[in-house]
């Protein structure tokens, strides 16, 4: 969401009424979940939506992006395979007729990196952990809301970004290498 506020977006993110507060010094407008969600976003962009992601893989984020956005093309979904291929939606990562996202990834890691150094983009860690106890940290972060990340630190001296999908959320991981 970050770099995409950076640009000039308005950026409206449903979460639990605990993560407003985060999401607003974040850059991003904080809607509450659940029934009349679409008029809430409707209220918070008057003059429309141009564009939606579905990162949360529910019923209501789908149903709720295709009545506001016009144009099919500008929604996108992670994991709501079934739903997003019946509504024409681009189904985006690892599932049947999905667009894995190699060259966006690619092309995202050193324009993330450089955000990330220039201090344009918070990049929030939950925990830091050594490379021998990855498995448990990458199980705890599952359990975790997805603004917060696990550092995994080993022997290397190289540094990467990567992108998972834990639980329902898409969330951003740092593995850092010293």
């Amino acid at each position: 969401m970050q770099p995409a506020v950076e640009r000039g977006a308005t950026f409206l993110e449903p979460a639990s009424p605990a993560r407003h507060d985060l999401l607003r010094e974040l850059g991003a407008v904080p809607i509450a979940y659940g029934s009349g969600l679409a008029d809430r976003v409707r209220a918070a962009a008057p003059a429309g939506v141009r564009a939606a992601a579905d990162l949360v893989v529910t019923d209501e984020a789908v149903d709720v992006s295709v009545e506001l956005v016009a144009d099919r093309s500008r929604i996108a979904t992670i994991a709501g395979f079934g739903r997003g291929d019946q509504a024409g939606i681009k189904l985006l990562g690892g599932g049947p007729g999905a667009d894995p996202g190699t060259d966006v990834r690619a092309a995202a890691r050193l324009q993330l990196t450089e955000a990330v150094e220039a201090g344009r983009l918070r990049v929030l860690i939950a925990g830091s952990h050594p490379l021998r106890e990855a498995a448990a940290a990458h199980r705890r972060q599952g359990r975790q809301p997805c603004l917060r990340h696990t550092a995994i630190s080993h022997s290397l001296s190289a540094r990467s970004l990567h992108r998972r999908q834990a639980g329902s959320a898409r969330c951003l991981h740092s593995v850092e290498t010293s």
